[in-house]
């Protein structure tokens, strides 16, 4: 069943449907988790969902509603069924971010990375390869993000490439391969999203390109581009409401001429008329709200569209949504969510058990077709100590010939192409791998050996440990650095955070989530090279719950002996919470206890905030409060003690009054409501669901319409939840 994805319209109004969520149980489990193959860290708690080590960046669809899903680290595209069922990964060569993705009128996958160009069967195979003129070779980082920039068309006659380095377009002719093109972006500004397609009641093709740092989409004539050609059109993405400046990234042009632009910034997604005036009509999702729902964005890198063929999938759009590591399936005219897909981490072999009959890649692989990599290839020092030397590896499918390609710290080395190396002074410290092609009379397929390094390894050590900065408090992201570390070749990082010993992310970004309040939350860092590994583990922070004006990790340690819980909030909605405890400067420790007669009383142990997590006794009514007791040890004080109490908030808010009138030409909803705490959110839908719109509470509120808001409840500030109420 479906979701209602949020919805505004700007032209007309659409009534829209919607099923209850599903609900899962998670199990208690314990969980060994394996980092990158060098070291594990066994958890144990509660089961969270597959985490990939990489979010979505570029994704296409083919006629089946197949969607073939990109990351920044290459090495496979994920692929989800159009009934949001995870299939097997695909195996690409590509070791650099993929930066664009379509597939074809034949179902072919296109797939452009920092240098190359590469068209796939479903199954990975390679059916034809194009080196870019001008690779890719700034770092992927904040100035160069592949999110942000970097992406691919295809036309019926040519390639379209958005550096993701430089601020041109780069064309290709479709059949020989031969560049044709570098088109500069007016203003040396970058590319991000293409589309090919034809402007409404337009005749000849054109190419639309989104600039997100210009929030804006430029239309090219496509049929005659040029080094000097300028766009015929800019359409300026003007920011949602009290939305921000938007940043367009990717972008789709059905055949009426309908552009649709997924704006990260925002979390949201726009279509625009593209006639004389490029009107947009539509906007979909909640900005400038991110989310984590179902119909919900975070970030959206790119998005891919069904063709309008009549059929099931007809106009579908299929979203990166990559900050929420996960792809959303959408009906374009009537904002309506079919389902949202988290994804795994891509792996380059074997076959998804979710999908043992998968069509694309059967079990058990087939003996004939494309040479398969049985062994990946290797690189061994030569004579002399001056070259390197390339194993091809082992491979089974009848291979006929091999290719060689070197590449020195992921750029590719023209002209070198044997199967041997010589090593140059510019290699010093450097990493070099052998990235070798088999070939046989059905096809290519590419695997590329490990890094090797020039000079003497040496394993890394932590210099300094990893910190996390933010504002520790929901809907905030927190981020891990990486800290200081020693050894040759500079280490790659992996992570691991941490909810109370249990893994809920490995990313260097973490957004806070209401299961984390009160809660402890570490970042552990893996760095690896050649020569070994280690890891690292920040101070633990404890976010607290929304509204209490109080940073739990921050402010001094200095005033009067005392302890407050959760930075001296009248009410939680939780047991765990964050004590934050002054002490007496010649204190020698700190006692804690929920009882007055200090039963069962811990030893506290301090952050550099003056902070510690607590677990509260729950008495069995809200209206008891709850109360912690801290006495100091050593030093004048001894013996004395000091407490705070807070209540609990675990009752949920009631509507007294819910109606939907018509006044000074517009229909308003008027919500009364009471909390013992604070009424936070509302939300309204045409049916009672989980899903319509959520916005936060006031008592009047503006709506299209009176269908939109038949039923309404409300949220407060801990979560709990009033039962749906019909309006009136």
């Amino acid at each position: 069943m479906g979701r209602i994805v949020g919805l505004t319209l700007l032209a007309a109004g659409l009534t829209s449907l919607g099923a209850p969520a599903h609900a899962q149980a998670t199990p208690a489990m314990t969980a060994t988790v394996a980092i990158r193959g060098t070291t594990t860290v066994t958890t144990t708690g509660t089961a969270a969902a597959p985490l990939g080590s990489a979010r979505p960046i570029s994704i296409a669809v083919d006629s089946r509603g197949t969607s073939y899903v990109g990351y920044a680290r290459g090495g496979a595209l994920a692929r989800v069924t159009d009934a949001g069922k995870r299939r097997s990964t695909v195996a690409i060569d590509q070791d650099g971010p993929v930066i664009g993705l379509e597939a074809d009128s034949r179902d072919r996958v296109w797939v452009v990375d920092n240098d190359t160009i590469t068209r796939l069967r479903g199954d990975g195979t390679v059916l034809r390869r194009i080196d870019r003129v001008v690779p890719d070779t700034c770092a992927d980082d904040a100035r160069s993000s592949s999110r942000v920039f970097g992406g691919l068309a295809v036309g019926p006659s040519a390639l379209y490439v958005a550096s993701r380095c430089a601020g041109v377009v780069e064309v290709y002719d479709k059949s020989t391969g031969k560049a044709v093109a570098r088109v500069r972006l007016p203003g040396g500004q970058r590319g991000n999203g293409l589309a090919y397609g034809r402007t409404t009641g337009g005749k000849t093709g054109r190419l639309f390109v989104a600039v997100p740092g210009a929030a804006a989409v430029l239309t090219y004539a496509a049929g005659s581009l040029r080094d000097g050609s300028s766009p015929v059109k800019r359409t300026a993405i003007t920011r949602p409401g009290k939305g921000k400046k938007p940043t367009p990234t990717g972008l789709t042009v059905d055949g009426a001429g309908n552009l649709t632009v997924s704006d990260a910034r925002n979390h949201a997604i726009y279509l625009y008329s593209t006639g004389r005036r490029y009107q947009r009509y539509r906007v979909l999702g909640h900005p400038a709200r991110a989310g984590s729902s179902d119909g919900y964005l975070d970030a959206p890198a790119d998005l891919a569209q069904h063709a309008r063929d009549g059929g099931g999938l007809s106009g579908n759009l299929f979203i990166a949504d990559t900050r929420n590591g996960r792809v959303q399936r959408w009906d374009s005219g009537g904002g309506y969510t079919f389902w949202a897909t988290e994804l795994r981490a891509p792996t380059p072999t074997g076959t998804d058990p979710d999908d043992p009959t998968d069509p694309d890649d059967p079990a058990p692989p087939p003996t004939t077709g494309g040479p398969r990599s049985a062994t990946p290839p290797r690189i061994t020092e030569g004579a002399g100590a001056t070259t390197l030397v390339c194993n091809p590896g082992t491979w089974t499918g009848g291979t006929a010939s091999y290719a060689y390609r070197w590449l020195r710290d992921g750029v590719v080395r023209p002209g070198m192409s044997g199967s041997s190396y010589a090593l140059a002074p510019a290699d010093d410290g450097a990493e070099i791998t052998c990235r070798v092609t088999a070939t046989n009379a059905t096809g290519s397929t590419t695997a590329t050996s490990d890094p090797w390094y020039v000079g003497t390894p040496s394993a890394p050590s932590s210099t300094s440990p990893p910190m996390i900065t933010g504002t520790p408090q929901r809907d905030n992201t927190l981020l891990c650095s990486t800290g200081s570390w020693s050894g040759a070749p500079s280490p790659r990082f992996s992570y691991v955070w941490l909810r109370d010993s249990v893994q809920v992310a490995d990313t260097p970004s973490y957004r806070v989530r209401s299961a984390d309040l009160g809660a402890s939350l570490t970042c552990t860092v893996i760095a690896t090279n050649q020569a070994g590994s280690a890891s690292a583990t920040s101070e633990a922070v404890v976010p607290e719950g929304i509204g209490s004006g109080e940073d739990p990790t921050s402010g001094p340690c200095s005033g009067p002996p005392q302890v407050q819980i959760a930075g001296g909030a009248a009410r939680t909605g939780s047991a765990a919470v964050t004590l934050r405890v002054v002490a007496p400067a010649d204190a020698t420790g700190i006692e804690a206890s929920n009882t007055a007669s200090f039963a069962s009383a811990q030893t506290l142990a301090l952050s550099a905030s003056c902070t510690a997590p607590w677990r509260l006794a729950a008495p069995a009514k809200d209206s008891t409060p709850s109360t912690v007791y801290v006495r100091w040890v050593g030093g004048a004080s001894a013996g004395q003690v000091v407490s705070d109490r807070i209540r609990f908030d675990r009752t949920a808010p009631r509507i007294t009054s819910a109606k939907v009138r018509y006044a000074k030409k517009r229909w308003r909803l008027r919500v009364r409501a009471s909390d013992v705490s604070s009424v936070a959110t509302i939300q309204y839908a045409s049916g009672r669901t989980n899903h319509g719109t959520t916005t936060g509470y006031r008592t009047s509120l503006r709506v299209a319409s009176p269908g939109v808001a038949r039923w309404v409840r409300v949220t407060d500030r801990f979560g709990n939840r009033s039962g749906w109420v019909r309006t009136s």
